[in-house]
């Protein structure tokens, strides 16, 4: 959180924006009807934020600086039909106001006692409630995969060093965003699964599990991610689940909470969730191409995996290909570890571990084929792939990392549960440390 500069995590501005414009407005923002503000502009052009980001220099250089338009005080976020229209600068438009308001309306709360401090003040306060949020993330993990594996206290400690120490996940962890709040709650859904597969979904549960997914529904739609899973779990452990009325009140409560946001995008945008367009070139190779094509053809599955291990706001990723095959190889061989350890599992007939985990794996599934999906349909209307999309894993890197301690375990021994532990360990300290005294100190800094 301390090492990043103001404004350098991606959409920064716009997410401190959205804040602002809830407090001022009193309204939630249109997408493509709202620019930044002109508190937001003026401290991007104090830094000259635009110079940096376009020209990849550092922040702290003098250049040219882009001058915030003159707005009326009460309505500077407004743009006119005409200004809309003839807008060639899109860095000013907001388009974080596709997101649903939950994260932002937080932020305006927890921003509330802080209303007379500057905009800097503001970023450091929002930095450290993701912060705190990215530590709940940790708890979390360690908590869900204690029940799995009651015995193995090594398999909850080595998931926990995986999140806590995965350097993009610190990074996007402790910076102003609504990814802290989604992937927090998405773990907390999780956690209240698991534990209902393990003793039963009553009531209580019903409610707390519909008002979580509700609560995630309206911080991002990648949300919708937990329904999938939720039926999965329904038919894979049916007599955890046999009760239809706590199973009705758990998909009903979602549509009570997250329903007239949902219904409010298909009166304004006549669908349920618009996306904006960064740009469109002119020629489209991927316009006419197939998802399958897409997938093997483009370069989305390199920037998938880069963008999870290491993509620090501004900075583009500049770890050698040796860096990246070493990753590539530790997590094949754990891949193949973990599949032997699921089969062992099953001829063991150990059915609430191995099913938990095949819940798991169809849930990273999941996951994987929704952020494909949408790279997919983003790539053939702007003929660009989106080249962050890794850290949309975040929300289920708890499991990501269980998976990779479990392969890594089955193929150093079964008895060696520590050794696991310390190389998976050890392995992420080194890749965390390099992160920042490698790369992002010397690169804001140096």
């Amino acid at each position: 959180m301390s090492f990043t500069p103001p404004w350098q995590g991606p959409d920064e501005p716009q997410h401190y924006d959205y804040i602002h414009y809830l407090q001022t407005e009193k309204a939630l923002p249109v997408l493509g009807k709202t620019k930044l503000c002109n508190q937001t502009l003026k401290t991007l052009n104090n830094m000259n934020f635009y110079e940096y980001a376009q020209n990849g220099k550092s922040p702290y250089i003098s250049g040219n600086k882009i001058k915030p338009e003159s707005r009326n005080e009460n309505t500077e976020h407004k743009v006119s039909s005409t200004q809309l229209k003839n807008a060639t600068d899109t860095a000013q438009m907001n388009q974080i106001a596709q997101h649903p308001p939950l994260y932002y309306i937080l932020g305006a709360i927890l921003l509330w006692p802080f209303k007379n401090s500057s905009v800097l003040t503001h970023i450091f306060v929002l930095r450290m409630a993701n912060a705190l949020l990215g530590l709940g993330i940790v708890t979390l993990t360690f908590l869900t995969v204690t029940l799995i594996f009651e015995k193995n206290r090594f398999a909850a400690l080595s998931a926990s060093a995986f999140v806590a120490l995965n350097p993009m996940f610190m990074h996007i962890s402790t910076l102003a965003n609504n990814d802290g709040l989604n992937n927090f709650l998405l773990m907390l859904f999780l956690y209240l699964l698991v534990l209902s597969i393990k003793k039963g979904l009553d009531t209580k549960k019903a409610i707390v599990i519909g008002a979580v997914i509700g609560a995630n529904l309206l911080t991002k739609f990648f949300a919708i991610l937990a329904l999938p899973i939720f039926f999965i779990s329904i038919i894979a452990f049916r007599d955890s689940f046999k009760k239809s009325k706590e199973v009705i009140i758990s998909l009903v409560i979602p549509l009570f909470l997250a329903g007239p946001y949902y219904i409010r995008n298909i009166t304004l945008y006549k669908t349920i969730q618009p996306n904006y367009k960064f740009s469109v070139l002119t020629h489209n190779t991927f316009k006419n191409m197939s998802f399958t094509q897409y997938l093997f053809t483009s370069d989305f599955v390199k920037k998938l995996y880069i963008s999870f291990w290491s993509n620090f706001g501004w900075i583009k990723p500049r770890y050698t290909v040796v860096y990246y095959q070493i990753l590539n190889n530790v997590v094949i061989l754990a891949s193949i570890g973990f599949v032997i350890y699921l089969i062992k599992l099953f001829l063991k007939k150990e059915m609430f571990t191995f099913k938990t985990l095949c819940l798991f794996v169809s849930s990273f599934a999941i996951l994987l084929s929704g952020i494909a999906l949408n790279s997919y349909m983003g790539a053939k209307t702007t003929g660009i792939v989106e080249g962050v999309q890794g850290r949309y894993l975040f929300c289920l890197i708890g499991i990501i990392g269980l998976l990779i301690y479990l392969g890594l375990r089955q193929l150093l021994g079964t008895k060696q549960d520590y050794l696991a532990f310390v190389v998976l360990t050890i392995g992420i300290i080194v890749l965390d440390l390099s992160a920042i005294f490698y790369y992002i100190l010397p690169y804001y800094y140096f």
